[in-house]
């Protein structure tokens, strides 16, 4: 029986009975009789009716029935499904299973069509927001319902803004790309270019980049439908090829300006230049301007952008120095005029020719590492620079200083008609350059001298007294003068 309601129970008369019926009932029920029926109000209490027949001789023996009692489902606990419904849609609804429930009992909002006694219900959805409500059901009663407020949304989302992220990307690089939420959305799904990976249904989505390039979209989805797409385009990036050829000189002077350069490379967004040790410059661009240094070596570029760095292009390069001083000039320093006189120097490294000078008057030229030359009569320097193509070094000097032959001296001053065996003196003023003289007198006459003056003693012959200007380099014309003793 149910808890609460009201029953009757009844026997066939027993024979013998004189006085009445006694019934006895489950606890807290209520109800009394001394006929062969009862009715009666049950409680939540099952137990046991029985009943026993009565005479002068007492009570008889009782007949029993065992009773369980039944109550009214609960209410079902939570109804299951969205909150939010498209109108001409259909929705599931559902709930748990209620202890004692044979059935349930569903309502729907108006216009709304659809009918169960399960715990599930599919809803075709009208124009009216409102509740879904649902009660459980037995033979003893129904259960309050539970209610489901759903409100019906008539569109589905707009199209999602703008999608944030890298335009120009690299192959196998990861990427993050975003929206803003959109309004009414539930769910977005993301489209990537073929052989790209990557999974999200929120606003946000990590993909790893494939080898072929394309678009990214997303759409916002409801239960309503999906919006259209918003859609970016992506550029696929490599790192850069290897650069051509580079341009400039390979064979350079030390502490030259030098510009070398490249065509510019597909994708490239900078480069990377290198240099021999000691040289000087810098560049990102396709060229270099740089100043060397004595070191040769090699010149590199590597083009670079945001996926890294390329292949370098190089070039060898070999610096040439301007060359050395010459160590020393070989060489007479102190020479006569008019003599032929060779200069020599060691050669010196690099050197691919030679400046030679000399004195004011001298002749003879060379352009290697000697040099035969005709003296003059002036002193002065000779000097040599070794030469390249990128200069010419410092000059080594060598001081000479000419000696000439004196010039013939003045006139013998003494006596022109000396008598036979005296002693006479003649002389000449000195001669610039002469380091000696050279006397002669005549046959017979005894006198020498090397200075410029001479005594003699005077002989019988007629004759000349004669004298010459001499040094390193030989001898005057000679001076004379006529004696006759």
């Amino acid at each position: 029986v149910c808890s609460a309601s009201v029953q009757t129970y009844s026997i066939s008369s027993v024979v013998g009975v004189s006085g009445g019926y006694s019934w006895t009932l489950p606890s807290g029920w209520l109800g009394s009789s001394t006929t062969t029926s009862i009715t009666v109000t049950s409680t939540v209490n099952g137990g046991t009716i029985s009943v026993a027949g009565i005479n002068n001789c007492g009570t008889g023996t009782s007949q029993t029935m065992v009773i369980s009692v039944n109550s009214a489902p609960g209410q079902p606990v939570q109804i299951f499904g969205s909150n939010t419904a498209c109108s001409g849609g259909i929705q599931t609804y559902t709930i748990n299973s209620v202890a004692g429930a044979i059935s349930y009992q569903w309502t729907l909002p108006g216009g709304w069509t659809g009918s169960s006694t399960a715990t599930s219900i599919v809803a075709s959805i009208g124009s009216s927001s409102g509740n879904v409500s649902v009660r459980a059901v037995n033979n003893c009663g129904v259960s309050s319902y539970q209610t489901l407020a759903v409100t019906i949304g008539n569109t589905a989302p707009g199209t999602p803004g703008t999608i944030t992220g890298n335009a120009t990307i690299c192959q196998g690089s990861t990427q993050t790309y975003n929206i803003a939420n959109v309004a009414n959305a539930l769910s977005y799904t993301w489209t990537l270019p073929n052989g790209w990976t990557g999974s999200s249904t929120s606003t946000s989505i990590t993909i790893t980049v494939g080898s072929i390039a394309g678009n990214i979209s997303v759409k916002a989805n409801n239960a309503c439908g999906s919006s259209a797409a918003n859609t970016k385009t992506l550029t696929l990036t490599n790192v850069p090829n290897q650069p051509g050829t580079i341009s400039g000189s390979t064979n350079v002077c030390a502490a030259t300006s030098q510009t070398y350069s490249i065509t510019a490379v597909a994708n490239a967004l900078s480069y990377t230049w290198s240099l021999p040790a000691g040289w000087n410059g810098t560049s990102t661009s396709t060229s270099i301007t740089v100043t060397s240094s004595g070191n040769s070596g090699t010149i590199s570029v590597t083009p670079n952008n945001a996926c890294g760095s390329g292949t370098a292009r190089t070039m060898a390069v070999i610096v040439t120095a301007i060359p050395a001083q010459p160590v020393s000039i070989t060489g007479n320093t102190a020479i006569c005029s008019g003599t032929v006189q060779p200069y020599t120097i060691a050669t010196v490294a690099g050197a691919t020719s030679y400046t030679w000078t000399k004195p004011s008057g001298w002749t003879g030229s060379s352009v290697s590492s000697s040099i035969t030359l005709t003296s003059g009569t002036a002193s002065g320097n000779i000097t040599v620079s070794a030469n390249n193509a990128c200069g010419s070094g410092t000059v080594r000097t060598l001081a000479v200083t000419v000696t000439s032959i004196p010039a013939t001296p003045g006139s013998i001053t003494g006596n022109a008609s000396p008598c036979q065996n005296t002693s006479q003196t003649y002389s000449i003023v000195g001669v610039g350059g002469a380091t000696s003289y050279i006397w002669t007198i005549p046959a017979g006459w005894v006198g020498t001298s090397t200075t410029t003056s001479i005594s003699a003693n005077i002989g019988a012959a007629t004759g000349n007294v004669t004298v010459k200007a001499s040094n390193g380099c030989g001898a005057s014309a000679a001076q004379t003068k006529a004696v006759t003793p």
